[in-house]
């Protein structure tokens, strides 16, 4: 039977097979993971299962990882006010005059988004150094960033200058970058077959987590005062340090190990070490068909990503990256208090409506864990985003009928939109890119796909981080209106364009746009990429 008939990829024999009619001797796959047991070691073959080092392995990776990532988002939040008044003293103090209120708002922008450009600068070649040095080794050396900045930041307390914590977030920002493309590779890499979309949202799991812990520490009652909150920013230290003392004990990515350090029995030992007595045998054989295509092909080069078949997935993954940062979830989670004290609540009482929208979050990261591998990638991206699109227009329509009418009817509608934006976010965008576009790619090409969108993913950060105060004196109430129209934008692209990935190997994705490159007429490319997303989801 041909390739046409049996992929789920690539639709009914009724379309043209490129591929096959050119006897091209491409290496290729038409194993899709639920299938593997009655394709790869006959009726013998056991479904893996997973390890204690596996968990230990998913915790030590994300404790020092993902959780600087959340916090560095949260824990300038809720003191955010404080921290401004303390620069106001220390300008004062330095220059004997006040600060203006112009110049409070462009260093508390900056103060903000210094990590966002910190990440964007060294998630452009995050992959370059995973693929070098291994996933393990980058992530452990690149700790030693997040360890000096915490370090630099606490010690604002005595130099009080705030071009120190601007700068030290800078430098937070590098071991950022790094950490959010190796992390989800990492992950993906070491985890069962069938549960790779778990183990990615785990990732998410940990940023609101620690996202949360940030915005409970940065109550006035804890560290939130212009005493306490050094410590509040040094925290980090404590987890960065813990994970260089766990992730020391765990096994390199056996993918890796395998594909770029070319030690076939270190891959074949760290698997064995992440699986409990299993056969290991369709994971090692997925090793050497990507080992082979690895081989014949060219080595892929930036260039490369740009001029041919990978194009068109590169921008999906880019888009579903600018779908997450520019759906208007940073404005929510840095301005998150401000936002609600426009609403009418006053400044203890908006703190604690941010401190419940961390639970929502948590909450609804598990529902996206728990649904990920049965809806799928693409369905839980696209309904997070629409339920962002309705909740933001709802919220701007609330903003605005406040302002006119004042009163508590009013606010609470405003809280609960922003309730149900957070909810649809955590269900997919929060979730889904950080390790779709890992799927989407071929070893050899993975290392720039996942810089390039990850660093489109800062980009998109910084910005918003850069501009949403100013943007909020210019529009006001209708501030969120930008995010909808770009919202609804990437919102018809990525259900033209996303595939599923669930329940599909790499090389099927990979031979999928192969094909579809390979069509010299567009009405027919076409015609395949809507049979793909149909047949995938009937």
């Amino acid at each position: 039977m041909s390739t046409a008939e049996t992929s789920p990829l690539l639709g009914d024999a009724s379309l043209p097979d490129p591929v096959n009619a050119k006897k091209d001797s491409r290496v290729r796959s038409t194993v899709t993971v639920d299938d593997r047991a009655s394709t790869c070691s006959g009726s013998d073959y056991d479904e893996p299962v997973a390890s204690g080092w596996l968990y230990f392995s998913i915790i030590s990776c994300v404790i020092g990882t993902s959780f600087s990532f959340g916090y560095s988002l949260g824990c300038v939040n809720t003191p955010a006010v404080v921290i401004q008044n303390v620069y106001k003293e220390w300008y004062h103090d330095a220059y004997d005059s006040s600060m203006p209120s112009s110049l409070v708002t462009l260093i508390w922008a900056f103060t903000v988004s210094a990590y966002c450009l910190g990440g964007l600068i060294t998630g452009c070649f995050g992959g370059l150094l995973a693929d070098r040095f291994g996933r393990k080794k980058a992530l452990m050396v690149g700790n030693i960033l997040q360890i000096a900045s915490t370090l630099l930041m606490f010690s604002s307390k005595w130099i009080q200058r705030y071009e120190v914590i601007i700068a030290a977030r800078l430098i937070y920002g590098f071991y950022g970058g790094i950490a959010t493309v190796i992390t989800p590779m990492y992950l993906n890499e070491i985890a069962l077959p069938s549960l790779k979309g778990k183990v990615g949202t785990i990732n998410q799991l940990m940023v609101v987590i620690s996202l949360t812990l940030s915005q409970i520490f940065g109550l006035p009652q804890l560290l939130g005062t212009a005493e306490r909150f050094y410590y509040l920013l040094a925290l980090p230290v404590v987890t960065g340090v813990l994970h260089w003392l766990m992730f020391f004990f765990c096994p390199e990515s056996p993918s890796w190990l395998y594909l770029f350090k070319k030690d076939k029995e270190g891959a074949r030992a760290a698997l064995e070490k992440l699986r409990r007595n299993s056969d290991l045998s369709f994971e090692l054989d997925e090793y050497h068909k990507q080992e082979v295509q690895m081989t014949s092909a060219a080595q892929v080069s930036v260039t490369d990503m740009f001029t041919s078949y990978r194009t068109r997935p590169l921008i999906v993954a880019c888009i579903m990256h600018c779908s997450q940062q520019l759906s208007g979830v940073n404005a929510v989670i840095f301005y998150s208090t401000s936002i609600f004290r426009t609403a009418g609540l006053a400044h203890n009482d908006a703190q604690y409506a941010t401190l419940s929208l961390g639970g929502i979050m948590i909450l609804m990261t598990f529902v996206c864990m728990v649904l990920v591998d049965k809806l799928g990638r693409r369905t839980l991206h696209l309904s997070g985003l629409a339920g962002c699109i309705v909740s933001l227009s709802s919220l701007t329509v609330f903003l605005t009928v406040e302002k006119e009418n004042p009163g508590l009817t009013w606010s609470c509608l405003c809280i609960a939109s922003v309730g149900v934006f957070i909810i649809s976010f955590n269900v997919g965008p929060g979730s889904i890119p950080w390790f779709y576009t890992s799927e989407l790619f071929e070893p050899n090409s993975a290392r720039w796909a996942v810089s390039i969108s990850i660093a489109v993913n800062w980009l998109c950060n910084f910005a918003v981080g850069v501009s949403f105060l100013h943007l909020q004196d210019w529009l006001q109430d209708i501030v969120f209106v930008p995010f909808l129209v770009l919202g609804v934008l990437f919102w018809i692209f990525l259900y033209a364009r996303a595939p599923e990935t669930k329940g599909t190997t790499v090389l099927e994705i990979t031979q999928h746009y192969k094909t579809l490159y390979d069509m010299p007429n567009m009405l027919m490319r076409e015609r395949l990429h809507y049979q793909v997303f149909h047949d995938v989801q009937t």
